[in-house]
């Protein structure tokens, strides 16, 4: 699903105009956007956690000339599916 295609889905779902869904789906993705840049923590409990985790850089080996090369640490975005996802990914399984 894209992004037209969820903003549409949200719109119906939530009773909404697309234009205000839209507007919804920016807000909460700045806001998260934000909260992100600025080191913050999400937990939505049972949904959702989003945090950042420094990296340090380690040594790899180049694939095209088996080569170490050094790769760069640095800040990366970690998403934990809450036990409603995750219990939702299971079921979906299960079909």
């Amino acid at each position: 699903m894209n992004k037209k295609q969820f903003i549409r889905k949200y719109a119906e779902y939530a009773n909404l105009k697309i234009c205000e869904s839209e507007r919804v789906l920016k807000s909460l993705s700045e806001l998260i956007t934000d909260m992100v840049a600025s080191g913050e923590k999400i937990n939505i409990h049972g949904f959702l956690e989003i945090s950042t985790k420094e990296v340090k850089d380690r040594m790899g080996t180049d694939p095209r000339t088996a080569k170490p090369i050094l790769i760069k640490g640095g800040t990366k975005v970690v998403f934990r599916p809450g036990s409603i996802l995750r219990a939702a990914a299971k079921s979906a399984d299960s079909l």
